[in-house]
């Protein structure tokens, strides 16, 4: 999943969670340029089929070439976790009305699966 960092510290992560996710360790990262972007969905499928180029191993020189098209269309990560932040932000407050003492424990769980 790629996360832009300026969405998550503004919306995700609270003042504990941040931290944790400035700490994790990078595996993969990936650099898509501005000039490739298509606007929409109908646009990126059509660059994609109408790309001629392949992906090529060289045996000889034991050499990967990727020369298929670079075009990237953005999906909104609201659009995606949303939803998810709703339900978190609505489990906090009832984590914090004390009428809700006894569903403390099984909010806390919830909670954590999210993490």
């Amino acid at each position: 999943m790629i996360l832009s960092i300026y969405y998550e510290k503004s919306v995700c992560f609270n003042n504990r969670e941040l931290p944790e996710f400035y700490n994790l360790k990078v595996n993969t990262a990936v650099f898509w340029k501005k000039t490739d972007q298509v606007n929409d969905l109908k646009t990126w499928s059509c660059e994609v089929l109408k790309c001629q180029k392949t992906l090529n191993f060289s045996m000889k020189n034991q050499n990967l070439t990727d020369e298929r098209t670079r075009k990237w269309v953005a999906f909104p990560i609201k659009n995606f976790i949303g939803p998810l932040l709703e339900k978190r932000k609505n489990l906090k407050i009832l984590l914090k009305d004390e009428e809700n003492e006894v569903f403390k424990g099984e909010i806390n769980a919830q909670q954590k699966l999210k993490n």
